[in-house]
């Protein structure tokens, strides 16, 4: 294998008298990409050979290419999740616990608040892409602590998702619209890999 002037690799295939297993092995260790017996084939036969090996080639290229595609959008993805700050206030440990460690395994930075109080003063000290917040929590509820963020911010009003583990799906849809959030979702029926895929659908549909 070597390079042509365009700098791309040349395929090797050497086409010889010998035939003996030793030489094809010797071959293939000092670098050539394949093998073809003189004896062994008719001239047809070795046009068919060569077209073999020239569909290998062909099919071997393309799979490089897509995992190189692959690659390059998975290091995006993971540069792009690295500069989004995500609040996150939930006064429940075990749920501070999946639902963070999933979202930081994003790629997102999360920043954490065990309640209501604390959570608005971090949201309005910070710069954040997106909040979730639990509204059942002790001091201050997550809906109160929307209106007041959204009555704060005049100009930057941050993304909200608002989650609960109580209330049925019909009040939460009702807090979409009297609250201006962006989703709501029951924590018992959502895990920590679907919530960081909402997460991740929300940024990609707002251009974020």
């Amino acid at each position: 294998m070597c390079w042509n002037s365009f700098g791309f690799f040349l395929k090797i295939v050497v086409f010889s008298n010998l035939n003996s297993q030793e030489d094809r092995d010797r071959c293939l260790k000092l670098g050539a990409n394949g093998f073809i017996s003189k004896t062994e084939f008719s001239p047809s036969e070795v046009i068919g050979e060569v077209n073999r090996f020239l569909h290998q080639f062909s099919e071997q290229k393309k799979n490089l290419a897509r995992e190189q595609i692959k690659e390059s959008r998975d290091v995006s993805e993971q540069t792009d999740a690295s500069k989004r700050r995500i609040l996150f206030i939930e006064d429940e440990a075990v749920f501070v616990e999946m639902f963070g460690k999933r979202l930081r395994d994003e790629g997102y930075d999360v920043v954490t608040c065990r309640d209501g109080v604390s959570g608005l003063r971090e949201a309005l000290a910070g710069t954040f892409d997106l909040i979730i917040c639990d509204i059942l929590m002790p001091g201050m509820d997550g809906r109160d602590l929307v209106l007041k963020l959204k009555e704060a911010e005049q100009e930057n009003n941050t993304p909200i998702f608002l989650f609960s583990a109580s209330l049925d799906n019909d009040v939460l849809k009702s807090l979409e619209a009297s609250h201006g959030v962006e989703k709501t979702f029951l924590k018992t029926q959502i895990t920590p890999s679907e919530l960081t895929y909402a997460v991740s659908d929300f940024f990609k549909e707002r251009g974020i």
